[in-house]
């Protein structure tokens, strides 16, 4: 045990997994899963932890949400602020991955990697992707590939099809970067996505199917916002049996004023119930990106949205029927795989100590990041240094 600074044991909780759940103890040493299950010896030296009641989740892995804020399609003073830690802590989210929006002059890339390392500086798992809605694509290095090959906190490169507010990009293009990113994998031992923006322009979804088949390694195409239009959401069903990844924001939803969009619980359930491979399917919020709307009086409230991944997960699990272990694998363990991240996604020995406390209504009582505790009964236990303490006192 030399060296060990923090050894905690979970005891009396109900473990999900992807084939169900069971009772079992979880002990976590520095930051990292020990053991589930039988904690042996160990278990003797842990500070203890009763959960009994409880169910223990894998923490939310957010792999598109605007850390660094969007917005600005509605004037200069629409660009939207920065995320705070506890907007994704506070929400279930233990790993996020900033994504680039079309404002890519004064929320460029050098902000969104400062951004991604604050966040785990303040104790999170955060990284980025590169490229965006400018041509070329932009990067850190001078070229996407060199960033993914030199960079650790580049998962991917992101890109736009089928949305008149990005600039048209070629089968050629997304074929030589899908060729590029194959190559830095390799190099760099880790996989590397493509994620692609799916706009509503009917050209995207045709672009998609004609390059499908040519790129290296279709498994690393995740296509997102596929339930912005029902047209979309029936759409990737073919491209998903060809092999691609397919992706449902939370943000798309009626309720938050898209009317043409698809439920993202319904979303989920269709794609599955129209037999998309359970692993093809993920769901991110594509948060923080909304601009409040206009009103006679000014501006509606503005809302990260940030919540609306775990209260989704939540309408998949228990509203729509489907149950925790079903209903977390689209935020959890497809998405791990997806991004080659092995320590997330999963209550495995080895793994990163990301998780969520459940109680027996399913709402969010606890938060824990790489072994810290983030939240508690909904309110934040950790906070960045620039967070006004809203309830303090």
């Amino acid at each position: 045990m030399a060296g060990v600074t923090a050894v905690r044991l979970f005891a009396g909780g109900t473990i999900v997994e992807l084939d169900g759940t069971r009772s079992a103890d979880l002990l976590v040493v520095d930051g990292r899963i020990a053991a589930v299950g039988d904690v042996g010896q160990l278990g003797s030296v842990a500070e203890r932890v009763d959960v009994s009641g409880l169910t223990i989740a894998p923490g939310l892995i957010d792999a598109h949400a605007h850390i660094l804020g969007g917005g600005g399609g509605d004037g200069y003073a629409s660009r939207i602020p920065e995320l705070r830690l506890s907007d994704l802590t506070g929400n279930g989210i233990t790993t996020v991955v900033g994504a680039p929006g079309i404002d890519m002059v004064s929320r460029n890339l050098q902000g969104l990697l400062a951004k991604a390392r604050a966040l785990r500086d303040d104790g999170m798992s955060a990284y980025l992707y590169v490229g965006g809605f400018g041509r070329p694509l932009a990067s850190l290095t001078g070229s996407a590939w060199r960033d993914a090959w030199l960079l650790d906190d580049v998962v991917g490169v992101k890109l736009a099809v089928g949305d008149n507010r990005a600039p048209s990009i070629g089968a050629r293009e997304l074929v030589d970067v899908a060729r590029e990113l194959a190559w830095a994998e390799r190099a760099r031992g880790q996989a590397l996505v493509i994620h692609v923006h799916l706009g509503t322009d009917p050209e995207g979804v045709a672009l998609l199917r004609d390059v499908l088949g040519r790129l290296p390694n279709p498994n690393r195409l995740v296509i997102t916002h596929c339930n912005w239009i029902r047209a979309s959401l029936d759409a990737v069903v073919g491209l998903a049996a060809d092999g691609a990844n397919v992706d449902v924001s939370t943000l798309m939803d009626p309720a938050h004023g898209l009317a043409d969009s698809v439920p993202p619980s319904i979303a989920v359930t269709d794609l599955l119930g129209a037999g998309v491979d359970p692993a093809r399917v993920s769901m991110t919020t594509d948060g923080n990106g909304h601009v409040p709307a206009r009103t006679t009086a000014g501006w509606d409230p503005y809302d990260t949205l940030m919540g609306t991944l775990f209260a989704q997960t939540r309408a998949i699990a228990v509203e729509r029927g489907l149950g925790w272990p079903a209903a977390l694998r689209v935020v959890t363990a497809n998405p791990a795989a997806a991004l080659g991240l092995a320590r997330k996604g999963a209550l495995a020995a080895g793994a990163d100590a990301d998780f969520l406390l459940l109680d027996e209504s399913g709402a969010l009582v606890g938060v824990y990041a790489l072994g810290q505790e983030m939240a508690r009964d909904g309110r934040p236990t950790v906070r960045d240094r620039y967070e006004v303490r809203k309830d303090a006192g």
